[in-house]
């Protein structure tokens, strides 16, 4: 059967005539099976997402207060800041002539070679 013989079967279909005692008893009728059928029932949702979801949480919560409570670097560095603090004084006074010294030119940049007398 191609489109055009089913195109004219069901044009050549009519629509049931109903009564006027159907229409006027239609809306009764909806409404009773609508007060009559039970509500569907949410499917149950599983478990497994929900302790996924709990276990990422707690893993998150514990990794974050780890690492808050163990953080030993910035003591560890300020630490070995205040044991050396003259040398890293006289470095940082050191600086400003470094860098005079260095020179750059069509090869990078170069340290400038203290001149000879």
């Amino acid at each position: 059967m191609n489109d055009s013989d089913l195109e004219a079967q069901l044009r050549a279909l009519q629509a049931p005539e109903r009564s006027g005692e159907y229409w006027a008893d239609f809306p009764r009728r909806i409404t009773n099976d609508l007060r009559t059928r039970p509500l569907p029932r949410p499917a149950p949702s599983s478990w497994l997402p929900q302790l996924a979801w709990g276990f990422s949480l707690a893993f998150g919560c514990f990794t974050l207060g780890y690492f808050i409570g163990h953080n030993d670097v910035p003591r560890g560095l300020t630490h070995a800041m205040m044991e050396n603090q003259r040398e890293f004084r006289v470095s940082l006074t050191k600086i400003p002539d470094q860098v005079r010294s260095l020179m750059l030119n069509e090869h990078g940049l170069k340290k400038l070679l203290p001149e000879q007398p």
